[in-house]
């Protein structure tokens, strides 16, 4: 777990970029993440030929475009994120606006039931975090290492590897993941994750790798399944 301190600060950093502004050499402007999501579902429905500041995302009757919806589906999960989180450590901070709340809540993170929340709100709002980068294509979703002599995991025994195109995190790690009982989890790091029927619970999503087995890229060779004879 992260010491108080430093969950607060890269709190305030993720939830800035999320509301207050957001600045890469990539990506123009300082618009925060969550504007440049509304935006870019705004100029997906705006009429070809049309797509400007001013067209208000208007578009005649009809149907629309495959995946349009992305960015603003997107929002909507990571707005739900901050909210929960925020809702349930101060169930006064209904009364808040959106924005309100996610400013307080890297404070209430690491002061309410003694910080005992701090790592589950860290980890939700990096994954929330990513989610905008990754629609809005200033990161690159991971890839799988794919094929017959692909590496297996030594957990599950499936060839779902997967590794990291942006170089972030520097290692491999089992994608077989979700709440199912099938699902590969580190149990001998994260014993309690795991409730009677074998159900994983430490999972938001079935997309979250959470307490997944992790193999830095030296180890991947130890991986490998054995060819056949």
């Amino acid at each position: 777990m992260q010491p108080p301190a430093s969950a607060t600060l890269e709190l305030d950093h993720l939830l800035g970029e999320l509301y207050r502004g957001f600045s890469a050499a990539d990506a123009p402007g300082v618009l925060p993440l969550l504007e440049r999501l509304t935006r870019s579902y705004l100029f997906q429905l705006a009429p070809a030929g049309g797509r400007d500041e001013n067209s208000g995302g208007r578009r005649p009757p009809g149907p629309r475009p495959p995946g349009h919806d992305g960015p603003m589906l997107a929002r909507d999960e990571i707005e739900a994120v901050v909210d929960w989180w925020a809702y349930y450590l101060a169930p006064g901070a209904r009364q808040m606006s959106r924005v309100q709340a996610a400013e307080l809540l890297p404070t209430l993170a690491v002061q309410q039931r003694a910080g005992e929340f701090a790592g589950e709100v860290l980890h939700d709002v990096q994954s929330a975090h990513r989610v905008a980068l990754l629609v809005l294509g200033l990161e690159t979703a991971p890839g799988t290492l794919q094929g017959r002599d692909a590496p297996r995991c030594l957990h599950c025994h499936k060839q779902r590897i997967m590794f990291d195109r942006n170089a972030t995190l520097g290692d491999v790690w089992c994608g077989n993941s979700g709440w199912e009982s099938t699902a590969c989890h580190d149990d001998a790091r994260w014993p309690d994750c795991r409730d009677e029927t074998g159900v994983i619970h430490c999972r938001r999503s079935a997309r979250s790798v959470r307490h997944a087995y992790r193999w830095d890229h030296a180890s991947l060779p130890l991986l490998a399944p054995a060819r056949p004879a």
